[in-house]
Order: structure tokens, then C-alpha cells, then sequence
């Protein structure tokens, strides 16, 4: 239980200037191969690529609060485990699953002299707001989010600087749906990237922005495959 975390801090605002573009660099490299298109769930296939001493495994955890752990044994094996919990959607494990790939990429030599369970209790830390960002930027590129909100804007026919609150909570449902990430993660990536400035508001109608997305007809099998 003490390496569980009830929900991602998609909060990531507190990370300098410099550990940002440090991520956004990183983003480009290693998303060479898809430029700015979403991923989705063809980001599990991905992972499996860049490393065959990394693998995924599915476990029906008891607690609802546990997303996901890297685990690495400490000895008689050189492959990494990247833990998904069964029960959670399938939109959460896409990116709980880049969330540990980058715990991965960034953090193996520390786990190799000290093995352990990636501890999500510790939201606060620096090291995990690097990896949700890196996760929200993988999915949802900058320049990705950029023309998404260029388009929008053009197609109904207003500046960006006027696109309002419900014309943002809209886009937000067709980016959740697009790219496959979180409500809660996209909302966070127009406020990381100055698209909207009152962020509170976004989450205190979270919920509400929520249902809509769910109950939307015309997506009614994204929808399902994604909260299934």
C-alpha cells in the first residue's frame, strides 16, 4: 500500500523552464517516428520496441488506488517490469504505461544499485511531475495541441485569444478522445501551454465535463473502449 497513489498530479506546473524544454526535447526524439499524430494505444507496442528487456504486465490489484509500478528485480534478471492495474480504463493504463516508461528511461541506473517499487505516494516529488509531463507530452504534443486549437478556432471562425470557456471545454472532450489521455491531463496541457489561465475552473467542472464526454451519442464506442 505505501507504493500506491490514489490518482496521477497532473499538476506539473511547478517544474522550471528548463526541466520543461529538457522534456519537450526528449518528447521529439524519442516520437520521431509519429511526429506529432497521436499514438494512443499503439503506445504499448511502442514501449516493447525500444527495449526487449522491457515487458508489461496486467494485475488485478485489490486497491482501486494503485495505477501502475516499475518494478526491476534485483538480481538473476536484466528485464524491467512496467505493472498495470486490470481494473483501471484503458485510457488510464496508456498513460500510466508512458508515466513508467519514463521512470524507465530516467531512473534505471538509480533502480539498479537500489531496486524498488516506483512509490507514487510521494506526488509532490519533482521526479514524478517529470514523468506526467513527459506522459502528457508524448501524447499531446505541443505543436499537436497548437494546430488542434488553430483548427477549432478557424472552423468557427473567432481569434484564439476568444475561444471561451465552453468552446474549451469542447475541445477538451475531442483531444480526450483523439489522443487518447485523461480529461483531467488534457485540461492541464492547455493550461501548461497558456491556452486557458483560471485552471481551477476547468477542474472544479471537471465532473460535469466528464459526463458530457461520456454521455456524448456520436462517440458512444470510443467512449466505451476507452472507460472499459
Amino acid at each position: 500500500q505505501k507504493y500506491y497513489q490514489k490518482e496521477y498530479d497532473f499538476n506539473t506546473t511547478s517544474l522550471t523552464s528548463k526541466e520543461v524544454n529538457k522534456i519537450k526535447r526528449f518528447v521529439k526524439e524519442k516520437r520521431v517516428d509519429y511526429a506529432i499524430a497521436p499514438i494512443g494505444e499503439k503506445v504499448f507496442e511502442w514501449i516493447l520496441e525500444q527495449d526487449p528487456n522491457l515487458k508489461f504486465e496486467l494485475v488485478d490489484f485489490e486497491s482501486e488506488k494503485i495505477d501502475g509500478m516499475l518494478y526491476i528485480p534485483s538480481s538473476g534478471s536484466d528485464k524491467a517490469y512496467i505493472i498495470l492495474n486490470s481494473n483501471k480504463a484503458l485510457i488510464n493504463q496508456i498513460f500510466t504505461a508512458l508515466h513508467e516508461y519514463y521512470h524507465y528511461i530516467a531512473d534505471y541506473t538509480e533502480v539498479k544499485k537500489k531496486p524498488y517499487i516506483c512509490n507514487f505516494s510521494e506526488l509532490t516529488s519533482v521526479n514524478e511531475k517529470r514523468a506526467s509531463r513527459f506522459a502528457a507530452e508524448f501524447l499531446l504534443p505541443e505543436d499537436a495541441l497548437k494546430n488542434e486549437i488553430n483548427f477549432y478556432a478557424r472552423n468557427v471562425n473567432m481569434q484564439v485569444k476568444d475561444i471561451s470557456f465552453e468552446d474549451y471545454a469542447t475541445i477538451c472532450i475531442f483531444l480526450t478522445l483523439k489522443y487518447r489521455m485523461p480529461l483531467k491531463a488534457v485540461i492541464y496541457r492547455l493550461f501548461e501551454e497558456r491556452y486557458i489561465k483560471d485552471v481551477a475552473l476547468y477542474i472544479e467542472e471537471y465532473d460535469f465535463i466528464k459526463d458530457v464526454l461520456q454521455q456524448l451519442k456520436i462517440f458512444e464506442k470510443q467512449v466505451e473502449a476507452l472507460y472499459s
